[in-house]
């Protein structure tokens, strides 16, 4: 099964119309081959003199400050360009803010939410929470290290820290169960660059992803009838059949892509599985907005996928 050329045309169009810039340029550069320059100037106007991101760039937390959550979301917008390679303004903003060790500890790595969260219109788990941040702070942290041992390996000071936290952060995989909303997806990430990079031996690399493939599978909802909601599917972890865990759950990666093809609406779309619960009543206008970029969000995204695996017409 095959998603249609005219259900691929009708989500370009909704993007077009109710998505932010952003969107409309990262859809050029991904689908329409051009120049990914224009994501990255659009990029840079969400990007604070300290050179981290806030600014509602992720739709659920409109808190201007830069926080480390949404300066990785820019990272993985950047990541997803390939033409947008290390050495611009923008990528050089992202360094000096991880360089300053912003919002910061030496123990645990960076923390999920920041207490000015609270002052702004947001999701309820964007909310301030010391407690919360030792959770879910995890996965951060573990993408935040695959990103400087990846790209920082000429400061020697910032590749000691990251490489200090993966080694706790590894260790964790192996005492304790919890890793939070985004750890265990942190961790395919970080396991990866691990690997990329020789930083483990390969006998622990293959013990360490046995134990990541035992808590992916524990963590994907199987049934079908409940993907309507707020639960795991496989393409969490999976995005290609590169992804080094596609083998694992490769049965249900398929049904995932024949639910998003049966699923996706006539505008060519897909409706998001979540609001701001509580924070919906207290902020409405915001988060109608907020559902508008995610649904143009999540339509990239999901369009993607199905192009990585060979499930869009071409004719």
């Amino acid at each position: 099964m095959k998603a249609a050329k005219d259900a691929v045309n009708r989500a370009e169009s909704w993007i077009f119309r109710n998505g932010r810039p952003l969107e409309a340029a990262l859809w050029n550069a991904l689908f329409k081959k051009e120049c990914g320059d224009s994501v990255v100037k659009i990029l840079s106007l969400y990007q604070n003199e300290d050179g981290g991101f806030g600014n509602a760039l992720e739709p659920d937390s409109w808190n201007p400050e830069s926080s480390p959550y949404t300066t990785l979301y820019a990272i993985k917008i950047l990541q997803s360009i390939k033409e947008a390679r290390s050495g611009n303004p923008v990528d050089e903003g992202i360094y000096r803010y991880i360089k300053s060790q912003k919002d910061f500890n030496p123990q645990s790595g960076w923390s999920f939410t920041i207490k000015s969260n609270s002052n702004h219109p947001c999701a309820p788990w964007w909310i301030y929470s010391a407690k919360e941040n030792k959770i879910q702070g995890i996965g951060l942290t573990a993408e935040f290290c695959s990103h400087i041992l990846t790209n920082h390996t000429s400061d020697p000071e910032l590749f000691e820290t990251a490489y200090r936290l993966a080694v706790v952060l590894l260790a964790k995989l192996k005492s304790q169960t919890g890793f939070g909303e985004m750890g265990i997806a942190g961790y395919v990430t970080l396991l990866e660059t691990c690997r990329k990079t020789g930083l483990l031996s390969e006998e622990k690399h293959e013990g360490l992803f046995r134990i990541l493939s035992n808590l992916i599978l524990e963590s994907i909802e199987p049934d079908v009838g409940k993907w309507g909601g707020y639960v795991i599917r496989p393409s969490k972890y999976v995005s290609s059949p590169d992804s080094p865990f596609y083998p694992l759950c490769k049965e249900l990666m398929e049904t995932e892509l024949d639910y998003l093809i049966r699923t996706q609406t006539g505008e060519g779309v897909w409706p998001i599985t979540w609001t701001w619960m509580e924070n919906t009543a207290k902020y409405p206008t915001q988060f109608a907005v907020s559902e508008r970029w995610w649904t143009a969000i999540t339509a990239i995204e999901k369009i993607r996928l199905l192009a990585n695996f060979g499930r869009l017409e071409v004719n």
